[in-house]
Formats: C-alpha cells, sequence, structure tokens
C-alpha cells in the first residue's frame, strides 16, 4: 500500500525535540544510538506494514490511517516527561507507574496546548490521550510496533558486538532482547483485543526465538543486506532499508558512539 506523508505543519520545534530525546540512555555506549524521532518514524513503518491485514481482520472498526498517525505521535509527551525506560519501568512500585501516568498525563494537556489541535485530520490531544490509555486498537497495534522497533535496536547493537547489550541495566532486568523477547511472544495474551489480528500468519507475529549471533561485527553497506536468521530483526532491518532508502541505510550503518 502507498500512503501519504503525513505533514506537521505548525509543529515548530517538535522535529528537534525529539530527536534530542535518546533512547537506551542507561546503555553506554549504543553504537548506533538512537533518538525519539527515528523512532516514531520506524514504528509508523512498522504499522503500516501491518495494516493491510488489520483492515481485513476488523474491517471499518480499524481505521488505518489513525493508527499511521499515532504511531508518529505516540512519545511526544516524552518532550516534556523526557524517556523512560522500560527498564526502569520493570522495577517500579504500583505507586511509582501511578506517578508516571500522572506526569504523562500532565504532559500531554502541555504538549496538545503548544502545538496545533490536529494532525492528519484527527485530534492531537486524543491521540495522545489513546497512546497512554492503550484504549482502541490503533493504539494497540502501535504499542506492539513500538516494542518491535526497541526489539530491534537491541539486536542490531548486539549483531554489532556491543557486550553491553548482553547484560540487563539497571541492574536486576533481564537483558531487552530477553524482556522483548516475552513481551513479543505473549502480547497477544496481555491483550487479547488484539489477538485476532495476532493469530494471522506473518512474519512479526511469530514467537522470536535463539537470539544468538555467532560472529558480530559492525555494520556496513554490504553486511547489512545479510540475512541473520532471525525473523524480526531481519525484517525491521528490510523495512528500514525500503521505506527510509539513503536516510535508513544511514541510521542502520552510521556509527554514532
Amino acid at each position: 500500500m502507498q500512503f501519504k506523508p503525513i505533514v506537521f505543519e505548525g509543529f515548530n520545534g517538535r522535529d528537534e525535540a525529539l530527536r534530542k530525546i535518546i533512547r537506551y540512555i542507561t546503555y553506554t555506549p549504543m553504537y548506533y544510538r538512537t533518538n525519539d524521532l527515528g523512532h516514531s518514524q520506524r514504528v509508523c513503518w512498522l504499522v503500516e506494514e501491518l495494516i493491510p491485514l488489520a483492515e481485513k481482520v476488523y474491517g471499518s472498526n480499524f481505521d488505518g490511517e489513525k493508527a499511521r498517525t499515532l504511531a508518529r505521535v505516540h512519545d511526544d509527551a516524552e518532550i516534556i516527561t523526557g524517556d523512560i525506560q522500560l527498564g526502569n519501568k520493570l522495577l517500579m512500585t504500583a505507586e511509582e507507574l501511578a506517578k508516571v501516568k500522572y506526569d504523562e498525563e500532565n504532559a500531554i494537556e502541555i504538549i496538545s496546548k503548544r502545538f496545533p489541535k490536529s494532525i492528519n485530520g484527527y485530534s492531537y490531544r486524543e491521540l495522545l490521550l489513546h497512546s497512554l490509555k492503550k484504549d482502541c486498537l490503533e493504539a494497540l497495534l502501535v504499542k506492539f510496533c513500538d516494542k518491535l522497533d526497541a526489539f530491534g535496536e537491541a539486536l542490531h547493537e548486539l549483531a554489532a558486538g556491543n557486550r553491553v547489550f548482553e547484560t540487563g541495566l539497571p541492574i536486576g532486568v533481564r537483558p531487552p532482547k530477553d524482556t522483548y523477547t516475552k513481551i513479543l511472544s505473549t502480547f497477544s495474551q496481555t491483550h487479547p483485543e488484539i489477538s485476532a489480528l495476532m493469530s494471522e500468519d506473518h512474519p512479526l507475529f511469530k514467537p522470536p526465538q535463539n537470539i544468538i549471533f555467532s560472529s558480530p561485527s559492525f555494520h556496513t553497506e554490504e553486511s547489512i543486506l545479510k540475512k541473520t536468521g532471525h525473523i524480526h530483526y531481519d525484517y525491521w532491518k528490510e523495512l528500514t532499508l525500503k521505506k527510509g532508502g539513503q536516510q535508513g541505510l544511514r541510521m542502520l550503518i552510521e556509527r554514532v558512539e
């Protein structure tokens, strides 16, 4: 399917603010360090890949344009709150998690007043609230693709030989590949509302297995094209190249740290 670009007219300073929010902040180094701007674009690309299946399964109950627009803005509240890494959340108490949700709700009210009221025909504030509450099919698909992209980022580091990503940081948290393997493998059980979609035959819905890179090395234009045998990682790389072109190639091979 061909999709029209989502134009963020009037969202002055948004791209720059998202670019400054770095991901996996507690992991140093991260050779191919990512940020929220690139992440939101990749999540949108993943969502676009799955929209045809979602429309087949849910028909008029699923809005593909809403899903891809939500993908692009799903982390905008972090412009106010900053990124709270999943590893930190896994160690939080119920009270601490409630405080995180409260802060994000406040951030949504602040950021929705800073930028235009609508984007691509949808209420900007309502999209951000959907992202927080995960209260619609589109938000659940975005959440799944959000975890897929985080998984791809971590595997990209492991494939480059970054041993930092073999550990769990902060202490007591499982390594990212293990954390995301569990999340992706159990997603349809933890979110049964979207289980009908995830029962479809698609590579991204298969449970990850045997995440081992026998000969890790820094990525090059040649190596990035080689199959690794890891379904999700290979799909993630190929999609980045297909959708991103030269920008996607730079995302994958330009070492930042």
